[in-house]
């Protein structure tokens, strides 16, 4: 659903001056969203051929880029993209995922910060800024991210799960276990929300709680090898 919206956002960024340039690019969209990536790269091509200036076509060739593990290649197109059009919140988004990648975490925050910047209320760009900063072991950072992110998307079920992983790291586990229940309220068959929820519940003394979120865990897991081993060592 999440990616459907952000093509939306590119779909409506249709040059109009240039309608040959248009017809190339919702042929290589239409590509996309059948998974044919090869051709989607070759109709975006000849999109930004016919007008070089066509800012989205660069910004959605990068994501078919990012795709096919092309990130640097997505790096240079989303670089084009930011300098046609500084205030191109997604680009600097895909850039960032880009970067991220290749283990350019710096750079990476520095995109997503510059895109929350463009856009406020950019839900995605902060929850990737906080993945990123987990990685780097600024969990606070993270959970501040986070943070932000569910007050813009408070149905969004993976921001909580990456909250309550986080609080995990900092042996809050009972902030960790309140995340993870949200998670199982919005998305009841989570099997790893149980089973990591299981294991706050475990460090909080609550044993016949842990083992009822292992149990949950390991039948909509259709039989979690990690929920059985705890199962068998704790719960028997």
């Amino acid at each position: 659903m999440r990616k459907f919206l952000l093509l939306a956002g590119l779909f409506l960024g249709l040059n109009g001056c240039y309608p040959v340039a248009d017809e190339y690019y919702l042929l290589g969209y239409t590509k996309y969203l059948f998974g044919d990536y090869k051709e989607a790269l070759a109709e975006f091509s000849r999109a930004i051929e016919v007008d070089p200036q066509y800012a989205p076509a660069y910004s959605i060739r990068g994501i078919v880029r990012i795709m096919i593990g092309d990130y640097q290649g997505a790096i240079a197109d989303c670089t084009k993209a930011t300098e046609i059009d500084p205030g191109n919140a997604q680009a600097f988004y895909l850039r960032g995922i880009a970067k991220s990648a290749v283990r350019d975490y710096s750079g990476a925050i520095g995109d997503f910060s510059r895109a929350t910047k463009i856009e406020p209320g950019y839900a995605e760009a902060y929850y990737r800024m906080g993945l990123v900063k987990n990685e780097l072991g600024d969990y606070h950072g993270a959970i501040s991210d986070f943070s932000r992110a569910i007050e813009i998307d408070p149905d969004y079920a993976e921001l909580y799960y990456s909250r309550g992983f986080v609080k995990c790291s900092l042996s809050d586990y009972a902030g960790a276990a309140e995340d993870f229940s949200k998670v199982i309220e919005i998305e009841p068959n989570h099997e790893y929300a149980y089973y990591i929820r299981g294991i706050a519940k475990f460090e909080l003394g609550d044993l016949k709680g842990a083992c009822l979120d292992w149990g949950n865990s390991f039948e909509l897991g259709i039989g979690l090898s990690e929920a059985y081993e705890l199962i068998l060592e704790y719960c028997w």
